[in-house]
């Protein structure tokens, strides 16, 4: 359990950390072709080779003509004889940045910084308010015990190749005599060795909203009943 656990939170923090390096990333390059910028002219460039990957660009500066200067990227819609815009520095000529480096790159490891910050805080967020709910539910929710009906893997969610246990249980309100249903979180460890169908587990309900609950499965069995929670 605690193995899967462990896994589960360092994908999350990989994606957060990735996320944040590439934004900060962005943000440096973003400020450096600004400064950059400050020291270059714009300026006209013919394309003159493609080769390997290689951009040869020919162009006129400060009244000088500048053949077969590597431009230092490349893409797709590039070819020998088009006109493109580049930056020239002005103490170095040979020196040049073309569009893609000055505008688009800190594009793209932005917005790859954002999505995969935005991936880390979609999983981080959810177990944070789940933490901070089972807490306040064992402080103050209604306790009853539930019998459970079924238990099964969690096939919607996998870590390492491998799915969670939930365990779904049933509960007849005395005053109703309603049925209601409950479902566990999700259970790394095999919950078939230590509960049955039949067992009672407890759980606590919010006294205001029953639709909010936790499912204590581990308090239901002595064995593991010591291990780290999810």
């Amino acid at each position: 359990m605690k193995n899967k656990n462990s896994a589960e939170s360092v994908i999350i923090a990989v994606f957060t950390l990735v996320g944040g390096i590439f934004v900060v990333l962005s943000i440096v390059m973003a400020i450096k072709f600004q400064f950059d910028k400050g020291h270059m002219d714009e300026t006209d460039a013919v394309i003159s080779h493609i080769g390997n990957e290689t951009t040869l660009v020919d162009y006129y500066y400060d009244g000088e003509e500048y053949e077969g200067v590597n431009l230092g990227e490349y893409a797709s819609n590039m070819y020998v004889g088009k006109v493109i815009r580049i930056y020239v520095d002005r103490d170095d000529p040979y020196r040049i940045m073309g569009q893609m480096a000055m505008k688009i790159l800190p594009i793209i490891f932005g917005g790859m910084g954002l999505i995969f910050v935005t991936i880390g805080f979609g999983f981080m967020i959810p177990k944070y308010r789940i933490k901070k709910l089972k807490s306040r539910l064992k402080a103050e929710g209604r306790i009853i015990n539930a019998t459970v009906e079924r238990i099964d893997f969690n096939t919607m969610y996998t870590v390492n190749g491998q799915n969670p246990y939930l365990v779904f249980a049933d509960y007849r309100d005395e005053i109703t005599g309603d049925i209601i249903n409950f479902k566990s979180e999700n259970l790394w460890y095999d919950v078939n060795e230590y509960i049955n169908v039949g067992d009672q587990v407890k759980v606590y309900v919010d006294r205001n909203n029953p639709k909010k609950y936790y499912m204590d499965v581990q308090s239901s069995f002595s064995v593991i009943g010591s291990m780290e929670e999810a």
